[in-house]
């Protein structure tokens, strides 16, 4: 029976992924990788889900009663994974708010009857869905923590004082507790929007 760290070196080698590249994409150290495979500690539950992501495999790949059924005569990774669907949702929700994003983007210069009102509620379903399918989000998170939030800061207060501006000029300098929160909600679901694409789409498993 094989453990997590025989199976991890089989699935790096029939990958034909270098110990570096792994844990370029795993944000750890290359002797953390190399330890993991010598059994001189193993992977923590958010590195175990990036590695699945990475691999397109079943987080149950690693458990024990499972056998190397996820590798087939071709020696291609995932083919028969369950994970399909999982992996699926993730890229179209990421790309779908892509398109969000950009709708939501240029809406915050439309003021009257084509403002599109529903894209804000859409763009934050749609990214609950993508991080609910998102493995690494924790991890992720972890070791971007300053970065994420300095980043989101700066674009969600341009966001706010722009619109601000646009909604004072339109309003001839008046505005109500109601438009105040539509116009938070729109920058703060927007600044989530291309906070995805700058930190967390790395890990959607590349089509060979």
């Amino acid at each position: 029976m094989q453990d997590i760290s025989d199976k991890l070196v089989k699935l790096r080698k029939h990958k034909k992924i270098t110990q570096e590249k792994l844990a370029s994409s795993l944000h750890v150290s290359r002797k953390t990788i190399s330890n993991w495979e010598n059994k001189r500690g193993i992977p923590d539950l958010d590195s175990l889900n990036l590695i699945c992501n990475i691999f397109n495999i079943p987080l149950n790949y690693f458990s024990e009663k499972v056998e190397d059924c996820y590798i087939d005569n071709n020696s291609t990774i995932g083919k028969k994974s369950f994970n399909n669907t999982k992996t699926e949702i993730m890229k179209y929700t990421f790309y779908f708010n892509l398109i969000l994003t950009v709708v939501s983007a240029v809406n915050l210069f439309i003021i009257g009857k084509y403002h599109l009102t529903f894209i804000t509620p859409l763009l934050i379903l749609n990214l609950c869905v993508f991080f609910s399918y998102y493995g690494g989000i924790s991890k992720n998170f972890k070791l971007n923590r300053k970065k994420i939030i300095c980043v989101f800061l700066i674009i969600f207060l341009v966001l706010m004082l722009l619109e601000l501006g646009i909604i004072l000029d339109h309003n001839n300098n008046n505005i109500d507790i109601g438009i105040l929160f539509g116009i938070t909600m729109h920058c703060f679901s927007l600044a989530i929007g291309i906070e995805t694409f700058l930190f967390f789409g790395n890990y959607l498993p590349n089509e060979k």
